[in-house]
């Protein structure tokens, strides 16, 4: 994996990396590991190789976890949903399908392990880094000519998916990758949907509560199912406009769980959970909450000479 000093990591798998399954069913299918590219809370994604004829494919497989990182409430709640619901997948693998555009992850095989787990091989971009690595290495926001060009693609890609009747409902920094040439490219179509299939819910998205539409967080503090839509994507394409350009989180917002808070159930057990700002409960993202938000990063932006027109178009997601 080059990073942007041109130093070089190259992780080496370990049995602990990828579990004897997972191994002997992409060793039977003619895939040979070749090196762990990075995790997320219920996969890890790894470099493989398949001959073809008088050729080596290089290809990333995306092996589910044994078990979810459920290291905060919104973990827990995302991994007691996949448990009861759809094989997120499966679904992943079903919406590629739908879907055939180089600003989108497409999955070009899909099959399930012994114990059910389904694995997803996607292709391997030369020299791809993820987007929040990117900005984490610069420490600041990206030149506004990387900028332009990652939007472009991620609105390129979404736009696609838009266009086709589906939703993405996860868009983050932690979901786009860039390759070697700047191109973005959108992945984990997991939690994708068709727009008209998407049903009120408590949970609308499992994105990350500081890129997720207010309207959706607010589903889980007042009870009341709310049902995603192209705009929430659009929400989420601003949040990730004013990370790339300030190299800032767009909010400090969390999930906690406390004794008083709005009751959610997970699996046999209710927890209650709590929205903080910071340390500032807040008992729902008000209109004058989302203002107070909105205004605090027109104010980074303002400071960081940002010009007029990405502030405007940051903004202009993101308002309600």
């Amino acid at each position: 994996m080059k990073l942007i000093d041109g130093t070089h990591f190259e992780p080496t798998i370990t049995i602990s990396d990828l579990d004897s399954p997972a191994l002997e069913e992409l060793l039977s299918r003619g895939y040979q590991p070749q090196k762990k590219l990075g995790e997320g809370s219920n996969r890890k994604a790894f470099k493989v190789t398949r001959q073809r004829g008088h050729f080596i494919e290089e290809l990333v497989a995306k092996v589910p976890k044994l078990e979810f990182d459920i290291n905060t409430i919104k973990k827990e709640i995302a991994a007691e949903k996949q448990r009861n619901g759809r094989n997120w997948n499966v679904q992943e693998a079903i919406m590629s399908t739908k879907l055939w555009h180089p600003n989108l992850a497409r999955t070009i095989d899909s099959f399930d392990l012994k114990d059910e787990r389904t694995v997803n091989v996607e292709p391997y971009y030369e020299g791809s880094r993820g987007l929040r690595g990117e900005i984490k290495l610069l420490q600041e926001g990206l030149p506004l000519q990387a900028y332009k060009g990652i939007m472009t693609g991620i609105l390129a890609g979404v736009g696609h998916m838009h266009k086709n009747g589906i939703l993405h409902r996860d868009l983050s920094p932690d979901n786009v990758i860039v390759d070697k040439h700047g191109t973005a490219v959108v992945t984990d179509l997991q939690t994708a949907a068709f727009e008209g299939q998407s049903i009120p819910s408590l949970t609308p998205t499992q994105g990350r509560i500081d890129y997720t539409e207010p309207r959706l967080v607010n589903a889980l503090l007042n009870g009341k199912a709310e049902t995603a839509t192209d705009r929430s994507d659009l929400y989420s394409i601003g949040a990730i406009g004013y990370y790339l350009l300030t190299g800032k989180e767009p909010s400090s917002y969390h999930l906690v769980e406390t004794a008083n808070g709005s009751p959610i159930q997970i699996g046999n057990r209710v927890v209650h959970v709590s929205l903080r700002r910071g340390d500032t409960e807040v008992k729902e993202i008000s209109s004058k909450e989302r203002r107070f938000q909105l205004n605090s990063m027109i104010k980074v932006m303002s400071e960081k000479g940002i010009p007029k027109q990405h502030r405007s178009f940051v903004l202009g997601c993101m308002e309600e």
